[in-house]
């Protein structure tokens, strides 16, 4: 008689414990499964709730935001006619260097 591990298991017994291996799958690993899954479908279903507002937001602004963007898109079409540069403001700060200031 050869002696394997279930066998082994099987064979001990103490008051109170089942050492037994059973072939089902235990209630805290069912419940486990399930709250993963739970988890998950909770994680995409606020992805999807997130990416319909912004998605909203920006194909369809509010009333005085669409106002605004109107307002600016008219004031640069108009500085572009005069000839002015787009931005009025320049990109850098006053202390820094261009980027090729060791060409110079």
């Amino acid at each position: 008689m050869t002696l394997t591990f279930p066998s082994l298991l099987a064979d001990m017994s103490m008051p109170g414990h089942n050492f037994a291996i059973k072939s089902e799958s235990a209630p805290g690993s069912e419940a486990f499964v399930l709250m993963t899954i739970g988890f998950l479908a909770f994680l995409f279903i606020g992805f999807a709730i997130s990416g319909y507002v912004l998605w909203r937001r920006g194909s369809r602004p509010e009333p005085h935001r669409q106002l605004l963007m109107e307002l600016e898109d008219e004031a640069a079409t108009e500085r572009l006619a005069k000839g002015e540069p787009k931005d009025l403001e320049p990109d850098s700060k006053p202390w820094e260097r261009d980027g090729d200031w060791w060409k110079k």
